[in-house]
């Protein structure tokens, strides 16, 4: 399983995700962490086997559980996390 190898490449960056946000699924961790690795939306949906669409949606769904508006960046956001 990659997510403790990647929280240790990270820094700790998932821990302190589900710490801020318990609420956050599997799957939505998966797209901020890829996300905050700056991928754009086809390489995400390339590697979770999901449609762009797919991905633009739960891209969305992220921000808002995250509280962000329109106008902030969620990669910068999520880069912020340390």
């Amino acid at each position: 399983y990659l997510e403790p190898r990647l929280d240790k490449f990270y820094k700790g960056f998932i821990s302190k995700l589900r710490e801020q946000n318990p609420d956050l699924t599997i799957s939505e961790i998966k797209v901020a962490t890829y996300v905050r690795m700056n991928l754009s939306s086809k390489e995400i949906s390339e590697l979770m086997h999901k449609t762009v669409k797919a991905v633009e949606n739960d891209r969305y769904r992220l921000r808002k559980k995250l509280g962000l508006e329109s106008n902030e960046s969620l990669a910068n956001y999520l880069l912020n996390i340390i």
